[in-house]
């Protein structure tokens, strides 16, 4: 199992284990087409656990909560030279913006991407950071806002519609699993999302 795969694996157990502790206050709703588990916040108590070893980091939960929308965990060190990106999910809200981009060859290519309103502050930091430090894959706009290159095509065609019918007067919330596995030469329309597991 090569290092992405154990990394998705340790987001999976981490959260799973949280839903598990405070299964009690989750709310199961059962609709005709599906079953959706309730996005209410649920506070952690502070007595239980919430730091956890892996590859030799500490990573701690924020804000002792955990639920579909946002459960982040950030590597507890201050140690500058050591990659601090955070993981979990977010939940960001904003609205569908297409931009023209260079891939290789200079063929020109359209990348699909959510300009930023809203959204975790370890996860829009960790994005901020990765452009201010010369990484091209997303960008900052004329208004200062992050426009982040998001994975569609794993999404159902109605959530793919919904996000394109977003704008800046009707925004959408996007929940994504973060982050993915970075590589060199990756194509310019490529994500950091590992994939959008929510859209409303």
């Amino acid at each position: 199992m090569n290092k992405f795969l154990y990394i998705i694996a340790f987001i999976a157990i981490l959260i799973g284990s949280y839903f598990i502790i405070n299964s009690q206050n989750k709310v199961l709703q059962e609709t005709t087409e599906n079953t959706e588990i309730s996005s209410t916040v649920t506070e952690i108590d502070k007595d239980k656990e919430s730091s956890y070893d892996y590859n030799s980091n500490t990573y701690q939960l924020t804000d002792n909560f955990c639920n579909l929308e946002k459960c982040i965990f950030t590597k507890n060190t201050d140690d500058i030279e050591t990659d601090q990106t955070p993981i979990g999910i977010g939940t960001f809200e904003g609205y569908y913006t297409q931009y023209n981009k260079l891939d290789w060859g200079d063929v020109p290519v359209v990348c699909d991407a959510l300009t930023v309103i809203n959204g975790p502050k370890e996860f829009t930091d960790d994005f901020i950071n990765k452009v201010n430090s010369g990484n091209a894959i997303n960008k900052i706009n004329e208004l200062g806002q992050l426009v982040f290159n998001i994975p569609l095509f794993s999404l159902s065609s109605e959530d793919r519609q919904k996000i394109k019918n977003s704008s800046i007067n009707n925004p959408v919330k996007i929940s994504i699993l973060y982050p993915t596995r970075v590589g060199r030469g990756v194509p310019a329309c490529f994500s950091f999302a590992e994939k959008i597991i929510n859209v409303k």
